[in-house]
């Protein structure tokens, strides 16, 4: 199709992109079919170009009736060529080409593509007298007959056929006299104007009104090749539901389109209107509507149609490409495009590519590809740092943002909203709240995405009080919230199990219009559960209706775990398995809800579940379980011998679930190895020295726990405080053990010795083997009933009316004598007594609580 010098030129380019050239898909990419149309279409069938009377090859739309002086009606037309010998094959061809076009108008079979041997004249005008047949009230619908859009085809069939003569004859004289030459552009588009229409069709871009003429731009008369009209036919047949027949007119002004890129001529789309678009510009549109829809295959054959061009370097275009690459997650073909483009001093093009690692990694490449900026003189702008800066996010590099920090307030971006999210997140991620407040407090003008990053902050890093305090200070300033803002602020108030705080968020969401929204909905159904009110959590779950994705199901299904309610949570996923598929958080809720219930067998099957049929890798979470399962059921072999096959590295948790079991189960020397792994792992965690020296204590080795206790105090390690907190009446009352501060200290310890005597009728015994002071019973005795849950529930007794339900928190774990204590205070009261320790909920109803006494 084209020259010599331009085959060399196109093979050079398409050595260089091979990689991606490969890849590239066809229609683009094939060569034109080698049929005997083409050899046929070299015939010389008459001399037409000297018959001057004969019509035009454009075929007009409605309104467009006038006749030349000089046309000849059909009958005439068929004896003039019947009198030629040379041209009786053309109209055997023509009567041939008519049958062709009757089977398919009924639609009995594609006859087009069916038929032998037939030149491409033959086959153009079976294609139009088909037209004539089914559209041409459509097409032609000024004209009511058959007969008169006969005329019409009169008019035009010798100048089809002459333009057919003349291109023959030009380039086997162009041959013969040995010059070099190319096809006109106009055969490239026989090549491929059809795929480029069936694009245009398919990304939806506007066109021009149906009443634009077909095929009426003068200079598309004289060119416009016998092939691409047969291929426009035979798409229009061959796919009825993509293209109907009106399609054929509604393409028409990117038909004309198509062809003036090539001709860099103006085609006539309305009377006085002029087409001025350049084929960069043009084929720009293309690649935009590929990048808004994620069309990846129409773009990688706009691709090779720009190779095939000769501007597939184009900077231009080449930045679209890049992009188009980048957010359909094809970032190692966008960087390859991106190393062969010659001009890269386009700040725009480095964003992309920037902003394509910084989504899809690796995250490495965003900073490498920042730092690659400066040696090419660009300095980077308030569209870069976002994404270098998150990069550096998911990265968790601290020192690299912190000097991309330096550079933003050189660059004087600080200020930007956006630029001031990105380190708000970036800070966050790295764990480092504080800084990420002082870039928040900077910024003047916030808006609602800054203050959501900042909210976010305070949540990722375990300060959900300063979330909640931030969102009051938001609503005070008049913003209205997102989505973002009611998830996080919603998701915080579950994490410190703050009932009041989720209420009024409720409530705020449902007055600002979010009632109805299934993410807001799913993060209070995780805060109810979170908060004792597992019904109420039940109750919005069920209202997604058809909208429960993954997270909604698994806030249920964990909701439950919590609360010590096995078969609600497997009941539920397995309802779950039959809607959407499980991902791994699912699991861990599944196998925690077997830890809460000692389901050993049914543990060891979900797990092989979750690796043999969904395929998921263990992660450390699940490991912990299935090790917390194995000790509470005292099969510490295979607890063990877990923890040393885990491939992944065993952290706090795993170890520390194996100092739990080894507690419950007396397991002192297993314990210490626990211990060791966990003072290596979590220095200052004073917890982990507790349960041992618990454990020598209940063992009765003093000395073990003097040992422990010179450690702690060596080592500048202190017990954390017990304190539990209780609401009555929208105020929150806090209690450490012991506490004599409270304002209604007597009548609590009042209300506690009136129960100390019930539960001693009722059989009560003070357990005081945790207790590792080498003192006198009754003190131990004394230090056990006034431990911080027991005052709150004390508080609550004497400050609600009789049969309310109470829900104390515990910022530690519940102890043995107090569980066994609370079961009796449940049966005493007839109170239904909810304790949130650090570990889950326990339900104390009637003498008995839902984890069974398996915690």
């Amino acid at each position: 199709m084209c020259g010599e010098k331009g085959e060399k030129g196109g093979s050079l380019a398409m050595v260089d992109m091979a990689s991606i050239v490969a890849s590239l898909p066809p229609p683009l990419l094939i060569k034109t079919s080698k049929t005997l149309l083409t050899a046929f279409s070299k015939l010389p069938l008459s001399s037409f170009q000297v018959r001057q009377n004969r019509g035009s090859v454009a075929v007009k739309a409605a309104g467009d009736n006038s006749e030349s002086s000089t046309s000849l009606t059909v009958n005439k037309s068929v004896q003039n060529l019947w009198a030629n010998s040379e041209d009786r094959p053309a109209l055997f061809g023509l009567g041939f080409a008519a049958i062709a076009a009757l089977w398919t108008s009924i639609n009995l079979v594609s006859a087009i593509d069916k038929l032998p041997v037939i030149p491409s004249v033959f086959e153009v005008v079976g294609i139009l007298y088909s037209s004539l047949i089914r559209t041409s009230l459509l097409i032609f619908s000024g004209l009511s007959t058959v007969t008169s859009c006969s005329n019409l085809i009169g008019k035009s069939f010798s100048k089809l056929l002459t333009k057919q003569y003349q291109t023959f004859w030009a380039n086997e004289n162009s041959q013969m006299s040995g010059e070099k030459h190319s096809t006109p552009a106009v055969a490239v588009i026989d090549r491929h104007l059809l795929t480029e229409l069936r694009l245009v069709y398919e990304l939806g871009l506007p066109h021009a009104s149906s009443s634009v003429t077909f095929f009426s731009s003068p200079s598309l008369k004289s060119q416009m090749p016998l092939s691409s009209i047969s291929k426009l036919r035979r798409a229009s047949l061959s796919s009825e539901s993509q293209f109907a027949d009106s399609s054929l007119i509604n393409l028409t002004p990117t038909i004309s389109a198509v062809h003036h890129h090539h001709q860099n001529d103006n085609v006539k789309l309305h009377e006085g209107q002029q087409f001025h678009r350049s084929p960069a510009s043009y084929y720009a549109s293309l690649l935009q509507s590929c990048v808004a829809r994620k069309a990846i295959n129409p773009g990688k054959q706009l691709h090779a149609r720009l190779f095939q061009l000769g501007i597939g370097f184009n900077t231009y275009l080449a930045t679209k490409l890049v992009n188009l690459y980048c957010v359909c997650e094809s970032v190692r073909d966008a960087h390859q495009l991106f190393d062969k483009i010659p001009k890269r001093n386009n700040l725009f093009l480095w964003n992309v590519l920037i902003r394509g690692y910084a989504w899809n990694g690796p995250y490495e490449m965003a900073v490498s590809l920042y730092h690659q900026m400066f040696e090419y003189g660009l300095i980077p702008d308030r569209y870069t740092f976002p994404f270098v800066l998150k990069a550096c996010s998911a990265l968790s590099a601290i020192e690299e943002g912190r000097k991309i920090h330096e550079r933003v307030i050189h660059s004087n971006c600080e200020k930007d909203v956006f630029v001031g999210a990105a380190l708000i997140d970036m800070y966050a991620k790295c764990g480092c709240p504080g800084n990420a407040r002082q870039v928040f407090d900077m910024i003047e003008a916030r808006d609602v995405v800054l203050w959501n990053s900042m909210l976010a902050a305070y949540s990722q890093n375990g300060q959900p009080d300063e979330a909640l305090a931030l969102c009051s200070q938001m609503a005070l300033t008049g913003l209205k919230p997102t989505e973002a803002t009611l998830v996080t602020v919603v998701s915080a108030s579950a994490d410190i199990a703050d009932l009041l705080v989720g209420k009024e968020l409720h409530g705020f969401g449902w007055r600002h219009g979010f009632e109805s929204n299934d993410k807001v909905k799913t993060s209070l159904v995780d805060m109810y559960a979170k908060s004792g009110l597992v019904k109420v959590a039940r109750t919005l779950f069920e209202q997604l209706g058809e909208k429960k994705r993954v997270v909604s199901w698994n806030a249920m299904i964990t909701g439950y775990a919590m609360h010590g309610y096995a078969a609600e949570s497997l009941d539920l996923f397995e309802k779950m398995r039959r809607e959407v598929v499980p991902d791994h958080i699912t699991f861990v809720g599944v196998l925690g809800a077997c830890s809460h219930g000692g389901l050993l067998d049914e543990g060891w099957r979900f797990f092989n579940l979750m690796v043999r049929e969904y395929h998921i890798e263990p992660t450390v979470q699940h490991y912990t379980c299935m090790v917390d399962l194995l000790g509470h059921c005292g099969q510490f072999d295979q607890a063990y011998n877990l923890i040393m096959e885990m491939k992944v590295v065993p952290d706090s948790g795993v170890w520390g679930a194996l100092l739990n079991s080894c507690k419950i189960h007396g397991k002192i020397e297993l314990a210490e190895l626990a211990v060791e792994k966990l003072v290596e792992l979590e220095p200052n965690d004073a917890g982990n020295y507790v349960i041992l020296s618990n454990m020598y204590a209940q063992a009765g080795n003093w000395e073990g726990v003097a040992r422990l206790r010179k450690l702690m105090i060596d080592n500048g390690i202190k017990k954390s405080t017990a304190c539990s907190w209780i609401e009555v009446k929208n105020k929150v009352h806090a209690f450490l053990s012991g506490d004599t501060s409270h304002p209604n200290s007597d009548a609590v310890y009042k209300e506690l010795k009136r129960l100390e005597g019930l539960m001693a009728e009722a059989g009560y015994v003070a357990s005081t083997g945790s207790v590792f002071h080498d003192v006198e019973d009754d003190e131990k005795t004394s230090m056990v009933c006034s431990h911080s849950e027991r005052l709150a529930i004390a508080f609550g007794l004497i400050s609600t009316q009789s049969g309310t339900r109470l829900l104390i928190t515990k910022n530690l774990r519940v102890c043995e004598d107090c569980h066994v204590a609370i079961k009796f205070i449940s049966k005493i009261t007839k109170r239904e007594l909810i304790i949130r320790d650090v570990n889950r909920y326990h339900h104390f109803k009637d003498g008995l609580c839902s984890c069974g006494d398996y915690w």
